[in-house]
């Protein structure tokens, strides 16, 4: 009898703190948060110099150290520059919000993000994931309609989702053993239903944002010239790196020279990416973007206090939400906290995971959502709020 109350007591207990984590899942699910980031930006990186003789990709990291080391001290902002409003640049960046019609909290947050001024729209996809979700999504974002935009779109943007087993999340991807893609591996068959990912394109451009799907742009922002480099979604290998228009070298904005003149406004290269693999981070480094975009991960979607256990790519873990410096060193030994400075072979890595600040300095910078919204048939989150974020780049 007493071996009988103490089993039921274990199994009462069990199934209470099993009640309960549901609970607390479901419920972090809905508490959307807003993050605020900020970049300070050198004056002599974002007011660069124009060489009259092109700097290219190919030993762009060379010569903008050197460049910079010796030319800096030589360059001077044009006066009307000096305390110009566009010296600040505010980003809203928006990604995974798997929106079905019921999700009206969702909708409303998305709404509300208005308040908050942006100069510029960034969305990494994988924005709906029911075709009845479309006209409740569309008038969501309209209330950003007027603001520049870009975009690009996700696999949960192509097909709908699947029911299934949701802890082969945990051994899917972020195992490392992800094929690399190669010109030989064929994108994989979709085995889910399709989704009207055409009809959601349309809404985008409708608001006159810009679509950088395997494509480049360029776009005035609040006084600063940006330029964009985006792929499709690499997740299902859609992604087509764009090469420089009519085939020449890509240039380095911030490469001087002796021949340089000032910019009149502040430049920046930024690259967008739904899905942040390392294939394609390493790529955009290359072409010299200054900071990046990417969504997908969810930050984990289900975490333990201050770790992520999956990123649900090959990028590190522990690189499955935040702001960070690329390349960047991580270790499961030694896991970088928030706002945490390590020294590694490539200088300082420093993650943002929450809110916060850190110098731009010869760096690109890697920002990783963990999204508005949920896996639809797993919609509970743990020790990771769904977020979108506001990232700041002020000239210093």
């Amino acid at each position: 009898m007493s071996l009988s109350k103490n089993l039921r007591g274990t199994l009462a207990a069990t199934a209470a703190t099993g009640i309960g984590a549901a609970i607390y899942g479901l419920t972090h699910a809905h508490a959307y948060t807003v993050r605020h980031r900020t970049l300070y930006m050198p004056a002599e990186r974002v007011y660069n110099a124009t060489p009259t003789a092109l700097c290219v990709a190919s030993d762009n990291t060379q010569k903008r150290e050197a460049n910079r080391d010796s030319k800096a001290s030589q360059l001077t902002l044009p006066p009307q520059n000096q305390h110009a409003p566009s010296a600040q640049l505010r980003i809203l960046h928006i990604s995974d919000a798997h929106a079905l019609a019921r999700h009206r909290n969702r909708f409303e947050f998305i709404a509300s993000l208005a308040a908050y001024e942006p100069d510029l729209i960034v969305i990494t996809g994988d924005m709906f994931a029911h075709s009845s979700a479309l006209s409740p999504l569309r008038a969501a974002l309209a209330p950003l309609a007027d603001i520049p935009g870009v975009f690009v779109c996700g696999s949960n943007d192509y097909y709908a989702p699947k029911l299934k087993n949701p802890f082969q999340y945990l051994l899917g991807p972020s195992s490392r053993k992800m094929v690399q893609k190669s010109e030989s591996t064929p994108p994989p068959k979709p085995k889910a239903r399709p989704l009207p990912w055409q009809d959601l394109v349309q809404i985008y451009e409708d608001f006159g944002w810009v679509n950088l799907t395997n494509t480049r742009a360029m776009l005035p922002v609040a006084g600063w010239e940006c330029h964009f480099v985006g792929v499709d979604d690499p997740h299902i290998r859609r992604d087509v790196f764009p090469i420089p228009h009519g085939d020449k070298p890509v240039p380095d904005l911030h490469c001087a020279s002796e021949t340089s003149v000032l910019s009149l406004h502040p430049q920046l290269r930024i690259g967008l990416t739904h899905a942040p693999y390392l294939r394609i981070l390493d790529e955009m480094a290359r072409d010299n973007c200054d900071l990046v975009f990417a969504g997908h991960t969810h930050g984990g979607q289900v975490c333990l206090p201050g770790k992520h256990l999956v990123s649900n790519c090959d990028i590190d873990p522990q690189l499955a939400a935040g702001l960070f410096h690329w390349p960047a060193t991580t270790s499961a030994e030694s896991p970088l906290r928030d706002g945490q400075l390590r020294h590694t072979r490539h200088g300082l890595t420093e993650l943002i995971a929450k809110d916060g600040a850190a110098q731009a300095n010869d760096d690109m910078w890697v920002q990783v959502s963990a999204g508005i919204g949920t896996t639809t048939y797993a919609p509970v989150r743990t020790f990771c709020p769904p977020e979108a974020i506001i990232l700041d780049l002020i000239v210093q």
